[in-house]
């Protein structure tokens, strides 16, 4: 049977499988969204509504906004006519669906002055000082107020004042890798923030498209538009003489590269010092005629978005805020790994990649499913994880749902990652997922199964895939990531055997949750014969093959940017080597 499209990666599962430990099924969450006070900002000016989302909005007498619009049509639609629907309605409006769900921070603050307001986001509820807190010497700056979330667990009640002149501005709202696609064209932008700015040539030797950005208030009244024009270009070409301040010159060039738009810079005067080094030494080190080759130009510009919303996203510029200020940082999120195994063999691998992750607050709950697993094999889990690990075990006789039911239970983190025995993940995957899922606003996030490893043909292939970065109902179930009391609500992991995954995302959807997918990098599926490793999503190679973008023949780790040690890597095992012909545990 002909196919239409290229075949999308769903999830691994083996048949059999675990129970006990039942998840204590709750009830159906709210459609209300979570903490819609603090998800529009109060002070600073807001998106500009569409004629289409006034009409959605204002013109009916329903009042249904358009995410409302959203959840509704997943009620009652197919998932592939809803998937269209929005991306119609995002054309039209600029609005998508997960854009309005922006994480909130638990913090309450006083701006002061037009440098203090560029710090002012939707996650931090703005308020005004108490009398007893008022100081007039304080021209720019943010005074922390006792109240909220963060206050609650901190000893000091007392106004805290935070000196922002020699911090750059957060990353704003919503300019995130959304929409993110491979740029085909040598078209370049310039920014410039001061009237008659000069374009600098491209590499064609034609000038490149000058974009005049009068102030931090242009780009945060229209993050749509702004991150669906910058996305249209291959690279950002900056001239220092394009500004007059380098703060602002900081803030338009870190905006840029978050939603994906490679920065090339020759000049760092002004910034260095200023920005992270780490960004600044990304930026210098892009050459235009790197950008040319399409792969090159993914992986680059996923290192500088990654770079810039690790540094200077809202989380991460308040943690200095408070840092600078002897208060305690927010805490990271912290993150339950679920390792469901059958197979003794493949634990040197999936332990050891997990001790490498550099996430600083994360647990491994694994779950020994049959009899095959030793007390050596324990011990042997336990001097890579140390106290990290917590075992559970399961009898053959139990499907794979209740497995995953059993260590989601003994599971304290407020996420949690699904991970696979037999795949290869970076040192930076947890990571990447906390911060997909704190740029995204979606109910579930993961990364797309984009580089696969063909142990029949000994390839590894990239499939061919316009965008990554993107809403939808497809992703990798070797990488989904959700809240721990999401995955509760819905009751948690179905009691069946097989594609716990798929059910899952069909069950997020039917309730009106959203899912984002993030870029494939740091994540290498293996595929093997069905007799060797019982795969659920099966395609014979030369189907996948004829969808394949690009190729590096045997194990190319790199080629996924999956930083597995070579010593690890060459005892990978796969299915022209003898003695590993178990099933695994794959969801």
């Amino acid at each position: 049977m002909k196919q239409s499209h290229p075949p999308r990666p769903a999830e691994d599962v083996s048949p059999g499988q675990v129970s006990s430990g039942q998840l204590a099924r709750t009830a159906p969450v709210a459609e209300e969204s979570r903490d819609q006070g603090n998800r529009e900002n109060q002070t600073l000016p807001q998106h500009r509504p569409s004629r289409l989302q006034r009409l959605i909005s204002g013109s009916w007498r329903t009042k249904i906004h358009v995410d409302q619009f959203y959840r509704r049509i997943r009620k009652y639609l197919p998932l592939r006519t809803c998937a269209r629907l929005e991306r119609l309605c995002y054309g039209f409006t600029g609005r998508h669906y997960a854009a309005a769900r922006i994480q909130s921070l638990g913090l309450t603050a006083d701006f002061r002055g037009p440098v203090a307001a560029g710090f002012q986001t939707a996650g931090v509820t703005p308020t005004t000082a108490s009398p007893a807190s008022q100081d007039n010497r304080v021209e720019n700056g943010i005074i922390l107020q006792p109240t909220g979330e963060y206050h609650s667990r901190c000893e000091s009640r007392q106004p805290v004042f935070c000196d922002v002149s020699s911090i750059p501005w957060p990353v704003s709202d919503r300019f995130t890798p959304l929409g993110y696609h491979v740029a085909l064209t040598d078209r370049f932008a310039a920014l410039s923030t001061i009237p008659g700015g000069r374009a600098p040539l491209a590499p064609s030797g034609q000038p490149a498209s000058l974009l005049h950005v009068p102030g931090l208030e242009a780009l945060r009244a229209r993050p749509d538009t702004w991150r669906r024009k910058l996305q249209k270009f291959t690279g950002l070409l900056d001239r220092p003489d394009n500004h007059s301040d380098p703060r602002l010159r900081a803030a338009v060039l870190t905006h840029a590269a978050a939603v994906g738009l490679p920065v090339c810079l020759t000049d760092d005067s002004g910034l260095r010092g200023f920005l992270p080094d780490k960004v600044l030494d990304l930026w210098r080190s892009t050459e235009p005629s790197d950008l040319r080759n399409p792969y090159q130009r993914d992986r680059i510009a996923f290192r500088q978005w990654s770079a810039v919303l690790d540094s200077l996203s809202m989380r991460s510029t308040w943690n200095r805020l408070l840092t600078a200020s002897g208060k305690t940082a927010l805490r990271p999120r912290r993150i339950s790994v679920l390792a469901v195994t059958r197979r003794p063999k493949m634990l040197q691998f999936w332990a050891q990649l997990l001790a490498a992750q550099d996430y600083p607050d994360f647990e491994v709950i694994a779950g020994f499913h049959g009899s095959a697993f030793t007390r050596k094999d324990e011990s042997l889990a336990r001097n890579w994880l140390g106290d990290r690990l917590t075992i559970l075990r399961a009898t053959d006789d139990c499907v794979l749902g209740d497995v995953l039911n059993q260590v989601t239970a003994a599971a304290s983190g407020e996420l949690i990652v699904k991970w696979d025995d037999d795949d290869l993940y970076s040192s930076g995957h947890l990571s990447d997922l906390a911060r997909i899922y704190e740029y995204s606003g979606a109910t579930m996030v993961g990364k797309a199964a984009e580089y696969i490893y063909l142990a029949a043909s000994n390839m590894t292939i990239r499939f061919s895939m316009r965008s990554s970065e993107l809403t939808g109902f497809r992703m990798s179930g070797n990488t989904l990531c959700l809240p721990r009391e999401e995955l509760l609500n819905l009751g948690g992991w179905q009691p069946v055997p097989r594609s716990v995954d798929t059910r899952l995302v069909m069950e997020i959807i039917r309730r009106g949750g959203q899912l984002y997918r993030g870029v494939g990098f740091g994540h290498l599926v293996l595929r093997s014969p069905h007799n060797d490793h019982n795969h659920t999503w099966i395609h014979p190679d030369r189907e996948m093959m004829r969808y394949c973008r690009d190729q590096r023949p045997g194990v190319d780790a790199d080629f996924a940017m999956v930083d597995v040690p070579a010593e690890l890597l060459a005892r990978w095992p796969y299915p022209r080597r003898p003695g590993l012909g178990q099933e695994s545990d794959v969801a």
